[in-house]
């Protein structure tokens, strides 16, 4: 299963330099990877980091192995920086990343269930679980006062809402 760490969006200078758009699986230490992909409409191929920079929270500045030129940097605009999940060579960061999450059953306080953790989203204040089930969906802020229990191992997110924040 491949990660997707975000989207090549534009060159930066005449050196190949790129902009990555990161996505919500996005961890630094995962420029450190030998697993690294970009694909793109050309295929598929490795590719490795050589230097990373974060000018603002969101994007990074890369340089890739081989990459040298504007040319070559345009030639990757568009195309998604993966890594190979099944074959991880660097940690993982303490908090859950959203493919982590997608999947999991998401329990109310009776044992009952209310949907399928589909998304994370990364808001300013804090993160918020996107809930589904069926045509229904709920936004459940990632905060201890709503959020008792997560465990990945058992796949399930116990949650205790406060009245009317599930309602439509």
């Amino acid at each position: 299963m491949d990660i997707v760490l975000g989207t090549l969006v534009k060159p930066l200078g005449l050196q190949g330099e790129l902009k990555l758009r990161d996505s919500a699986d996005f961890w630094d230490a995962a420029l450190e990877s030998s697993v690294l992909h970009v694909e793109g409409p050309a295929g598929k191929r490795p590719i490795r980091v050589t230097r990373a920079r974060s000018p603002r929270a969101g994007s990074h500045a890369l340089v890739f192995e081989g990459v040298t030129t504007r040319d070559e940097a345009e030639r990757l605009v568009g195309a998604a920086l993966t890594i190979d999940g099944e074959r991880l060579d660097v940690p993982l960061p303490s908090e859950p990343l959203a493919f982590q999450l997608v999947g999991v059953d998401v329990l109310l306080p009776d044992e009952t269930v209310l949907g399928q953790v589909q998304d994370l989203l990364h808001l300013p204040a804090h993160d918020v679980f996107v809930v589904g089930k069926g045509e229904r969906e709920w936004l459940v802020p990632n905060v201890p006062a709503f959020v008792r229990e997560l465990d990945l191992g058992r796949r399930v997110l116990r949650i205790t809402p406060i009245p009317g924040l599930l309602e439509s």
